[in-house]
């Protein structure tokens, strides 16, 4: 997936999470693709549809796809990322809309951990201090960016609103 609007910097730090996340959870050490994007994701509509397709108690945009491929991943079924495939997004953002979209995504992941613990395929996971560092020096690598110091706030915020927004759906719960 390639970012189509590089002069929106919004939609660039948005990009740069998800480059982050595919890179650090497609490896040997994971074993295969942790997760998908729905935005960027092909399956066998057999499959697709013996899972039930995405859940639609997620009220929100945001978790449905990482339930959906903690799901594929329970029933055994093999996940594959293919770097060269490109889709390019277009997906126009302003301060207020990637804040919202953070602020979703954190309470998209707490309905992603409940709908888990109600299914019992795992614990729930907490990233470590080693994560967050990775993520805000990922965009200080040499040609991720054109804007690097910019980058690493705006990661750093979509992490913050990403827990505000886990805790408040948890609030809520």
């Amino acid at each position: 997936m390639r970012n189509a609007l590089e002069d929106n910097v919004f939609s660039e730090a948005s990009q740069l999470l998800i480059d982050f996340l595919y890179d650090r959870f497609d490896s040997a050490a994971t074993r295969g693709p942790r997760f998908f994007t729905s935005n960027n994701f092909a399956g066998a509509a057999a499959s697709f549809r013996a899972l039930g397709g995405f859940d639609t108690s997620f009220r929100l945009p945001a978790g449905e796809d990482r339930d959906l491929t903690d799901r594929w991943q329970a029933a055994g079924w093999s996940q594959v990322y293919v770097r060269d495939s490109l889709v390019q997004h277009h997906h126009m953002m302003s301060f207020r809309s990637y804040t919202r979209q953070h602020l979703n995504y954190g309470r998209g992941a707490w309905t992603f951990h409940q709908s888990r613990a109600r299914r019992r395929t795992g614990v729930r996971q907490t990233e470590t201090l080693g994560f967050y560092v990775a993520l805000l020096t990922f965009s200080l690598q040499r040609g991720r960016t054109r804007r690097p110091v910019l980058q690493v706030a705006l990661l750093a915020w979509s992490q913050g609103m990403n827990a505000l927004g886990y805790f408040w759906e948890k609030l809520r719960a």
